[in-house]
């Protein structure tokens, strides 16, 4: 706890540059190879054609919050938006080729969205629901998501940072007025 409360690790995907920002050089490869991925699964889906085409749908949340903060761009959006493309990706096989590997992805990639990025937190728990709901005439493929899930979401939901901020202030999300600061007000009226 002492590493993750020092700042230095607040979210999962700024585990994965850490390294690269010690050793000096590639701390932007990550989010690169999260943009190729990103178009690799777009392609992908859209290769597929058909009934995947209408699932792409699931994109605009993410890529809407993406999209707002285009004045503020963080390494994290592009991640979330891999991230739900992964899922999206990982649904679309496992349907047409039933490997539980894909049941795997799909897990790890809600996960890894959520511990990206505070924003994620409501796109994954809409997604969560949505695989439920998909999945709900196969109980036993709907279970083995769960049990994949809860441990997913456990080692890289970032979880860490939330318990550490309800240690510190009582809240989850930190104190109120650092919250409200940081809030993006674009096309509010006060």
């Amino acid at each position: 706890m002492e590493f993750a409360s020092s700042g230095y690790l607040s979210w999962t995907f700024d585990a994965v540059h850490y390294p690269f920002l010690k050793v000096g050089w590639g701390s932007d490869l990550p989010s690169f190879l999260s943009f190729l991925g990103l178009l690799v699964v777009v392609f992908n889906l859209v290769l597929g054609g058909g009934d995947q085409c209408g699932l792409m749908v699931s994109f605009k949340p993410a890529c809407h919050a993406n999209g707002r903060d285009s004045g503020n761009d963080d390494k994290n959006d592009l991640v979330v938006v891999f991230a739900v493309g992964s899922w999206l990706y990982s649904l679309v096989r496992f349907q047409s080729g039933r490997s539980k590997f894909f049941i795997f992805t799909a897990a790890l990639s809600l996960s890894l969205a959520a511990g990206s990025k505070t924003y994620a937190v409501p796109i994954c728990m809409v997604l969560t629901l949505v695989t439920a709901w998909i999945w709900r005439k196969e109980m036993r493929t709907l279970l083995l998501f769960a049990g994949l899930y809860v441990p997913c979401i456990v080692l890289f939901g970032s979880i860490e940072t939330y318990v550490l901020s309800w240690q510190i202030y009582h809240r989850p999300l930190g104190p109120i007025d650092f919250v409200h600061d940081q809030r993006n007000r674009d096309g509010l009226r006060d």
